[in-house]
């Protein structure tokens, strides 16, 4: 029974990466928490979500301007290093209700249009190491490169190519950790593996659904992931304390 639980969850949230090219760990990772414990949630979202990129990415790849936001790259990979390393000893509810607490106004700023002209290069580089602490150790990642993009006015095309190329560097970086601190087991590879046909349905689907999609009505439909996640974050890490 829990493992069609998660496959649902898996389902569910990929027809939403699938779409926005992110929110996929933002949906899964806070509902695996409810079903799993944090140290098989994490590493099961992380696995799932390097397949989903993998998927994107050969749709995406053409537009994808990943020389424009390098910086946020090369930075992004620095803090997945140290979340994946902290994974192992990090008072998750504590981390959770942080998540929300910042991300929460963020998104509700940008949904009210309200933005501060911010330097792209010098804001590159904070908000890749706090994306890449946050995917390290939470397995969401999204929010703060979300944010940034939203401020920068991509369009929907550039904005989801560019999310799924950065998403798809960082993750790998994650897994040698996981790996050595004993958090990649049989039953999370098994999860892994069970739930993946669902990941690409959802994720194939969600792909054919954006062009569809008028830009404003994309811009919201991510800022309301986003404040969704982080709410569903405060409350679920509150229950935990």
């Amino acid at each position: 029974m829990t493992l069609l639980l998660v496959e649902c969850a898996v389902f569910v949230a990929s027809l939403v990466g699938g779409l926005t090219g992110f929110g996929f760990a933002l949906i899964l990772t806070p509902n695996l928490m409810l079903l799993l414990s944090p140290k098989t949630a994490i590493p099961i979202a992380v696995l799932l979500s390097m397949l989903l990129t993998i998927v994107l990415f050969y749709e995406v790849h053409s537009i994808a301007k990943p020389k424009e936001i390098s910086q946020l790259i090369v930075s992004g990979i620095i803090g997945t290093i140290l979340g994946s390393l902290l994974l192992v000893c990090i008072y998750v509810p504590l981390l959770k209700l942080l998540i929300g607490v910042i991300i929460v106004p963020f998104a509700l700023a940008q949904l009210l249009d309200y933005k501060i002209k911010i330097d792209s290069k010098v804001f590159q580089i904070p908000v890749g190491l706090l994306s890449g602490f946050l995917g390290g150790a939470t397995s969401m990642s999204g929010p703060p490169v979300v944010l940034f993009f939203q401020n920068m006015g991509y369009d929907k095309r550039v904005f989801r190519a560019n999310l799924v190329s950065y998403f798809l560097i960082l993750y790998p970086f994650s897994l040698p950790t996981y790996w050595f601190s004993g958090l990649i087991t049989a039953d999370v590879i098994y999860s892994t593996a069970f739930t993946a046909p669902a990941m690409i349905i959802g994720t194939l689907l969600g792909s054919r659904l954006v062009h569809r999609v008028n830009e404003r009505i994309f811009r919201t439909i991510t800022l309301i992931i986003v404040i969704v996640s982080g709410l569903f974050s405060i409350v679920t890490s509150l229950s935990l304390f």
